[in-house]
């Protein structure tokens, strides 16, 4: 049984390929023979064949090879004979359908060959016949050839035919045996007249069968058997990599592949007891440079950007597995290795150099290049973290910046690989004195990147290294700016990446704490871009940017110096400035900075809770209210006023915003501050609440009177806003809340000046001015809500100063008695009598309507509620006086109101027409 096995698998690994082969030669050799047969066939042809359908097939070629058969009708045959007597008649070959007739001469008939172009044809469209027999059934033959040597071999190794050096060399002769068939197959195709169907693939599937049998025999007779030492066995498993690749400029890409698999994967299967990384890292940049110089050389870019990204796995395996043991040396060639394959693809990478289409961050960013600078800036950035920023990573990290700037300025359109490099330097920065990034248990089992504690950092260190990368791109974005194309783009990154440094450095060591020596830090990066925009005077987009910068300087300065509103108050008074050099010298990128700076501004002011702890003192006004908002009210304004006059945007209208909320904030803090002492106070004081809502409808009242409501939509929102936050404060504080007549509040021993006066008097004051301007405006809407407001005030002011009159001035502490009761009824009788006289002399039908409605009230109040509480004469007068008023009313109406208009005389009836018979109408 034994030796029939051994037999079974040396015919299965040997006699098949070779019959195989064997099989193909004699087929071409036949085809062959085949071809020069037609040929001949055709050079002998008739010379009487009418040229008119060999013309017509010519010009139709599609339809001829649809319609007309190989082989001639015989009526076709027998008009076309020839008389020559040398010629000879052929018969058609065996197996061929039909009658015997002439063969089409080959040339004017192109044999169909399913998906490929025809030389004098066209494209002929593959079915799914050709598809299913020329590709899958292909590909599966191979798969299956090569599962059944696999599983052959693993029957022969149970059963315990064959040793183990046999089975190894089974397996190289069979991996060989493949190999070879492929290559002779891919020749024969070559000089082959005829293809067969997928005969473009099957070399590739018998060498890729061959070489990863290759390789499995290699890797078995190492690390199952012991049959070779690991270094030949390393040794081999290159050979057969690189031997794939090479087999791969002759079969395709996807031996390619299987090359570029292997050789990423031999340093897995191939262990040792003592790595080196200098071996590693030596041998896959010898892979990647050999993969990117072949898909260079066949343009397969896919396999070069996939060597790439291999190299790069092998980074993060390498850097996962802990910082090294050495203190260091291990670095060096990971290190190295990092640098060489960022640069690797720069020499291949191939883009315009000349002054051709302008650089466009959006679209560049979805380049294959820029994807592998942030891959390269990211390996860079962990190295920073596993190795605790010691001087190989530093290096790295500065490498790989000075090498994206040297490829941007030799290739300006590869400006994106510089803001890789800028991002990673940040972030490593930023993260210095960062102890883990991520928790050690973040990922359990794993040992996650960044997660191992650093050791204390050196502020030293930080200083020089933050100094040497802020240095590095000022000066060369600086020298670029004329030399090299985008210079607006290399002023950017040389100013604004020292300013975003510094930035980083004052949050991460300071903690944005007040030093003096750190703001001379700022002034000097402020002098500097001063300096080096006086260069480029001419130049509108360096001098923007480098005026940026040192504004952004001034301001890290002032950050560094002073503390709480000052601070606010430093920022605002640059946005006059910023503003006046903005117009003057048209420079647009300062219209945002003033933008930013507001933005900071206001969020300081606006939105800051720690400012309500801020120390007031017991001066009342003069406190830092007065200068923390009145200040930034003012350079706000003034920033605006200059800015509108080139453009109204964004920054005037924020800027407009902003100095109206300062001056709102400054009168209300001013009131707490007056009432309370506090800007954390609670807010429960009716005489507080009431002053608020009295300034914001007047500060509301004065933004909608002003002619330039309509011109400003900003005004225009900041007198609505004001407006409904003081309505609903009335309403929901003063009324619901705050009512004196439900909440134990002081209003006062004096009428009027009190503060009934100042809760609901003076708001409906303002809301009478406010019915005027809206009717002068046209403002309907606005003129009946604020009337309506109006008439409700007054109406509950009366009634409180009725109540305060009876009750004192805790109207809380006591009820009403029948005399307050009675005079509530008198009140509002008066209140609307005097109502309906205003709509008499103003001849208003809406404020006569309104009369009539306190009327009603009155009117239902005396019914329900004085019919039943009063007693005695006060009942009775009670009723009397609403008889006579009611009556009055409605002689008044009767008097001077018409339901039609006045009583003129009436108007003469207009005459009828006569009749059709032309009598006079009946009368």
């Amino acid at each position: 049984m034994s030796v029939l096995l051994a037999l079974v698998a040396i015919v299965y690994v040997v006699i098949v390929p070779t019959v195989a082969f064997v099989a193909l030669r004699r087929t071409a050799r036949l085809r062959q023979e085949l071809s020069v047969l037609q040929t001949r066939l055709g050079q002998h042809g008739p010379a009487s064949e009418p040229k008119a359908p060999l013309a017509a097939a010519e010009d139709a070629p599609e339809k001829r090879r649809s319609s007309e058969p190989l082989i001639s009708s015989p009526a076709q045959a027998s008009d076309t004979v020839s008389a020559d007597a040398g010629e000879e008649a052929v018969a058609p070959p065996a197996g061929a359908s039909g009658p015997a007739g002439r063969w089409h001469d080959p040339a004017s008939t192109p044999t169909p060959l399913w998906g490929k172009k025809i030389p004098g044809g066209e494209k002929i469209p593959a079915d799914g016949e050709y598809e299913m027999t020329s590709k899958w059934l292909v590909w599966a033959g191979g798969i299956a050839l090569a599962l059944g040597g696999i599983f052959l071999a693993r029957y022969a190794i149970g059963v315990g035919v064959l040793t183990p050096l046999v089975r190894i060399v089974l397996g190289l002769i069979a991996g060989a045996a493949m190999v070879s068939a492929g290559e002779a197959t891919r020749r024969w195709s070559v000089t082959s007249r005829f293809r067969i169907a997928g005969s473009d693939r099957v070399p590739a599937i018998l060498s890729g069968a061959g070489l990863i049998t290759l390789f499995a025999s290699v890797y078995a007779a190492d690390s199952f058997y012991g049959l070779i030492p690991p270094p030949v066995t390393f040794v081999l498993l290159v050979v057969l990599s690189l031997g794939a690749l090479a087999l791969a400029l002759l079969h395709g890409p996807a031996l390619g592949l299987l090359g570029l698999a292997g050789a990423m994967v031999v340093p897995l299967l191939v262990q040792t007891d003592a790595p080196s990384p200098w071996t590693l890292f030596l041998y896959l940049g010898f892979v990647a440079s050999i993969m990117i110089a072949a898909a260079h050389y066949r343009n397969w870019s896919w396999l070069g950007w996939t060597a790439l990204g291999g190299s790069a796995a092998w980074v993060l395996v390498w850097l996962a597995g802990g910082p090294g043991g050495d203190g260091g040396g291990d670095h060096v060639p990971v290190g190295l290795f990092v640098v060489y394959i960022a640069a690797l693809p720069l020499g291949f990478a191939t883009y315009r150099l000349d002054g051709g289409a302008p650089f466009h961050l959006p679209g560049y960013v979805r380049t294959p290049l820029f994807v592998w600078s942030a891959v390269a800036s990211a390996m860079a950035f962990f190295t920073l973290r596993v190795w605790a920023y010691d001087l190989v990573s530093l290096l790295v990290l500065a490498a790989l910046a000075g090498l994206y700037l040297a490829s941007a300025w030799r290739a300006p359109v590869r400006l994106g690989l510089v803001f890789t490099s800028a991002v990673a330097v940040l972030a490593g920065l930023a993260s210095w004195d960062v102890p883990a990034l991520v928790p050690e248990d973040f990922v359990p089992g794993l040992d996650v990147f960044g997660a191992a504690p650093l050791p204390a950092p050196a502020f030293e260190k930080f200083a020089y290294v933050a100094f040497g990368f802020a240095a590095l791109y000022f000066a060369v974005g600086l020298a670029a700016i004329g030399r090299v194309r985008f210079a607006n783009i290399w002023a950017a990154l040389s100013a604004g990446l020292p300013a975003i440094i510094l930035f980083l450095a004052y949050w991460r060591w300071l903690d944005f704490d007040t030093n003096q020596s750190w703001s001379a830090i700022g002034l000097g990066l402020a002098a500097v871009n001063v300096a080096a925009a006086s260069r480029f005077t001419a130049a509108r987009g360096p001098l923007g940017a480098y005026a940026v910068a040192t504004i952004a300087g001034l301001s890290l300065a002032f950050a560094m110096t002073l503390q709480e509103a000052w601070l606010t108050v430093a920022l605002a008074l640059q946005l006059p400035a910023i503003a006046m050099i903005s117009t003057r010298l048209d420079l647009k990128p300062l219209r945002y900075v003033a933008l930013v700076i507001a933005g900071i501004a206001m969020a300081r002011l606006l939105l800051n809770p720690y400012l309500l702890s801020y120390p007031l003192g017991a001066t009342p006004v003069f406190n830092w209210i007065l200068y923390g908002y009145g200040i930034p009210a003012i350079a706000f304004w003034l920033a605006a006023r200059r800015l509108l006059t080139v453009k109204d945007d964004s920054a005037v209208q924020v800027l407009e915003a902003g100095a109206i909320a300062f001056v709102t904030c400054l009168v209300s803090f001013q009131i707490r501050h007056g009432f309370v002492g506090s800007l954390g106070a609670e807010y429960d004081d009716l005489w507080e609440i009431s002053l608020h809502s009295a300034v914001w409808i007047a500060l509301s009242y004065a933004l909608y009177a002003s002619g330039a409501l309509s011109r400003r939509p900003v005004l225009k929102w900041a007198s609505a806003i004001l407006r409904a936050a003081g309505a609903a404060q009335i309403v929901f504080m003063h009324v619901l809340v705050l009512n004196p007549a439900v909440s134990p509040i002081y209003v006062g021993e004096w009428p009027l000046f009190n503060v009934l006066g100042l809760a609901y008097l003076l708001p409906a004051i303002f809301a009478i001015a406010y019915v005027r301007a809206a009717q002068e405006k046209s403002d309907d809407l606005t003129a009946l809500i604020a009337g309506g407001f109006a008439v409700g005030l007054i109406f509950i002011y009366l009634s409180m100063e009725v109540m305060r009159g009876f009750r004192g001035s805790l109207p809380y502490l006591s009820g009403p008695s029948e005399a307050e009761r009675y005079a509530y009824s008198v009140v509002w009788l008066i209140y609307a009598c005097a109502l309906l006289g205003l709509g008499l002399w103003r001849g208003n039908r809406l404020i006569r309507l309104v009369a009539l409605g306190v009327l009603l009230v009155t009117t239902l109040k005396v019914f329900v509620f004085d019919m039943s509480n009063l007693t005695g004469a006060l009942r009775a007068v009670s009723f009397l006086g609403l008889g006579v008023v009611l009556i009055a009313i409605g002689y008044i109406y009767q008097r001077f109101i018409q339901p039609h208009g006045p009583r003129d005389a009436p108007a003469a009836a207009p005459d009828r027409p006569p009749d059709k018979t032309g009598d006079e109408p009946a009368t």
